[in-house]
């Protein structure tokens, strides 16, 4: 009898789309394409499709970010990458600012389109990162993203944070509601901490830092420091 080998289908998924940079159904259709002559993975991938892999893997209101429940499915094996290559991983915590007068004053339909709009504005800074670092996006829960840099120093984080904002910043002043900011916090593997729980705590903690400085900064480090004003936005990262 001939043993059928077991496929992770979800973590083929998942590796593929950080290495082809695609939206979620391109991403499918070229794992199709390139396993349609292999019947075992073809038929998994259908399977997948089928079951709803969309609603469950990507968050229903911003599609090109994870759900919060996929993320802790895989929150291990994100670290376990870093830990077992050697590099390094910055985790990014993002709350939009003010985003309840949003939803209070212009609706629930504008609260969900500044979301998608934050989403948007992060799958494109993400993708103009060097291919051979892959980039992480997860809708942790309400107003707040979190964001996984592999290969990131503490600096580049910083970097990439700043780059999100001005675009955010550009693609929300077109809108009703206006132009629209978040205050951030950033965690480093190994440096701040050893596991996905630690580091999401740390970015959390940081965050809500930045907010309670005054909003519309990045905080990358702890303790009392002078902040370095960028065009408006304090970060701190020292």
């Amino acid at each position: 009898m001939t043993t059928v080998p077991h496929i992770d289908i979800g973590t083929l998924v998942l590796q593929a789309e950080q290495e082809f940079k695609l939206s979620p159904g391109e991403t499918i259709a070229r794992l199709l394409d390139e396993h349609k002559n292999d019947p075992i993975i073809y038929k998994s991938l259908l399977s997948y499709v089928q079951l709803g892999w969309d609603n469950a893997t990507y968050d229903p209101i911003v599609k090109r970010a994870f759900t919060r429940g996929h993320y802790d499915s895989i929150a291990d094996r994100i670290v376990d990458h870093a830990r077992s290559y050697g590099g390094t991983q910055a985790y990014l915590f993002f709350d939009l600012d003010h985003f309840k007068l949003v939803n209070d004053c212009y609706g629930h339909d504008a609260g969900d389109a500044a979301l998608r709009a934050f989403g948007d504005a992060a799958y494109d800074t993400l993708h103009e990162r060097p291919q051979r670092h892959t980039s992480t996006l997860i809708r942790y829960g309400g107003d707040e993203f979190l964001v996984i840099l592999d290969g990131a120093t503490r600096e580049e984080a910083v970097e990439v944070a700043e780059h999100l904002r001005h675009r955010f910043h550009d693609v929300t002043a077109r809108q009703p509601y206006g132009r629209l900011t978040f205050s951030a916090g950033i965690a480093l593997y190994d440096e701040d901490g050893g596991d996905a729980k630690t580091l999401c705590a740390i970015a959390d903690k940081r965050a809500y830092a930045a907010k309670h400085a005054g909003r519309n900064r990045t905080y990358a480090n702890d303790g009392p420091r002078p902040a370095r004003l960028l065009d408006n936005i304090a970060v701190a990262t020292r």
